[in-house]
């Protein structure tokens, strides 16, 4: 079902609803109002088994149908909308990812493969956002699920951007965190808590991964056997990985001389770009960026050069394009380190360093092993630098 309507006519059908619908009842249906599309208008009805109410307003019906949805809390949420018309459109469930920090570049790349693997949209969102601006992302009433992420479970806009959507929306609310007994998990109606990847460094890295590789089984185990079995090989793989590659992520954070770090990713893969980005400003104190690949090409292309290290996760989604980038980059005075599954010979030939995974899995079986390479990088450029890493 799918129309557009006055939020005033909304508003005032309604207002009628709410002397009849029940505040608190053993019969959650009643507390729901119905909403028909059909038409030109849309017709809602509301009892309490005792009195009944039908009214109707006019509507653009994009898409007749029917559905039901708590009265109060649409009228809520709708009085708080401007003065417009309003599309409402009634999906199948949601899902929205609610972090800050580390934690919403971590979002980022969940969202996009639970959208990819899961059956139903994923949207990450940054928790100031919610409490900001929430007409910009919620602009019609939907029903819908929030994964809460926070490493410590105190990050208090996480926890109020919760408390909003709850009360305003009613949705579901899952937590993932490193902490029990905290305020963030306190709210949420079920949590994922994952102890072992608690850290006491400032420095978000295990946990990310770990938080990470939990938003991408739980999508797996949504009908995608395939990627869970290549998932599960993700830590071993990581730990060969480090033991090949420590020593040589070392030698080029010591010995290069950047002064500007870029990182360029795709689809999943942008995520990990931006906290590869957040890593190197945190740890390194250095002005680090992250853009989509082909951003590149237009302002920011301005800013490179000689000092400038561009780092390309380079993905099997976004291959055919970056591959045409490579030489671009060059061509602007960059150094390049191309991080990818396997390089072939053009790889090689238009870029200064190669890291290869050497995995064998799919896109979205292996773009994990990419985020301890960038963290130890990070780790090794602040101890070049003399800065201070706990």
């Amino acid at each position: 079902m799918e129309f557009t309507v006055s939020k005033n006519d909304l508003v005032r059908e309604l207002g009628l609803s709410q002397g009849v619908v029940e505040k608190k009842t053993t019969i959650p249906i009643l507390s729901n109002v119905l909403i028909e599309a059909q038409g030109d208008r849309i017709i809602l009805t509301a009892t309490d088994l005792e009195l009944g109410i039908r009214c109707s307003c006019p509507a653009k019906v994009k898409k007749e149908g029917a559905g039901t949805i708590p009265a109060k809390k649409l009228l809520d949420y709708t009085r708080l909308l401007p003065d417009v018309d309003l599309s409402l459109k009634f999906l199948e469930n949601h899902w929205a990812n609610i972090t800050c920090g580390s934690s919403y570049y971590l979002a980022l790349s969940a969202a996009a493969v639970w959208s990819r693997f899961a059956g139903v949209p994923g949207i990450a969102l940054s928790a100031t956002d919610v409490m900001m601006y929430p007409e910009c992302h919620f602009s019609a009433p939907m029903q819908g699920t929030v994964v809460a992420i926070s490493r410590s479970g105190k990050t208090i806009e996480t926890r109020d951007a919760i408390g909003h959507l709850k009360q305003a929306l009613g949705w579901h609310v899952i937590g993932i965190s490193c902490n029990p007994g905290t305020p963030v998990v306190g709210l949420c109606d079920a949590t994922v808590i994952l102890a072992e990847a608690a850290e006491k460094s400032r420095f978000e890295t295990r946990a990310f991964t770990a938080t990470l590789l939990t938003g991408l089984l739980w999508a797996a185990r949504r009908g995608h056997p395939e990627l869970e079995v290549e998932l599960i090989q993700a830590p071993d793989l990581a730990d060969r990985l480090i033991e090949r590659y420590e020593a040589v992520v070392r030698e080029l954070a010591q010995s290069g001389k950047f002064d500007q770090y870029i990182f360029l990713g795709q689809g999943p893969y942008f995520g990990l770009a931006c906290e590869a980005m957040l890593k190197t400003k945190e740890m390194a104190c250095t002005p680090a960026e992250a853009y989509h690949s082909q951003e590149i090409m237009h302002g920011p292309r301005y800013a490179v050069g000689a000092s400038t290290l561009i780092v390309v996760l380079l993905s099997d989604g976004g291959r055919k394009w970056q591959l045409e980038l490579l030489p671009k980059l060059k061509g602007f005075g960059a150094q390049v380190l191309v991080i990818c599954d396997h390089a072939a010979p053009e790889v090689r030939e238009h870029s200064d360093w190669v890291w290869e995974l050497g995995s064998g899995l799919s896109d979205y079986g292996r773009m994990l092993l990419v985020m301890p390479l960038v963290q130890l990088f990070a780790y090794y450029r602040a101890l070049t630098l003399g800065k201070t890493v706990d």
